[in-house]
């Protein structure tokens, strides 16, 4: 049997290893605040990062959002890879553009 794929697989285990990875980092964590949303039909998590400087409340609820969003559909894993790199991108404590 062969199977072929349209881009490299991401799975659900790869998103959970890399939120992990990303929550265990000292470094990486500090303006990470991991929540979760709501159940997805088939009972997964589905789970928001809020990314943002540890500010006060007043000051940050002035500030203007950017919601990013990645594979709403199944098939659509190479949005999973960019979520991924753009993930580790923000999170990057040494990265100033970040």
């Amino acid at each position: 049997m062969v199977f072929f794929a349209y881009s490299v697989p991401y799975s659900y285990t790869d998103l959970r290893n890399d939120l992990y990875e990303i929550e265990s980092n000292e470094a990486r964590c500090q303006n990470v605040s991991r929540k979760k949303l709501c159940k997805t039909l088939a009972g997964e998590d589905c789970e928001v990062l809020t990314i943002t400087s540890k500010n006060s409340i007043e000051e940050t609820s002035r500030r203007k959002g950017v919601v990013l969003t990645a594979r709403v559909h199944p098939g659509e894993t190479v949005g999973s890879w960019m979520m991924r790199g753009l993930l580790y991108f923000l999170t990057d404590p040494n990265n100033e553009e970040a």
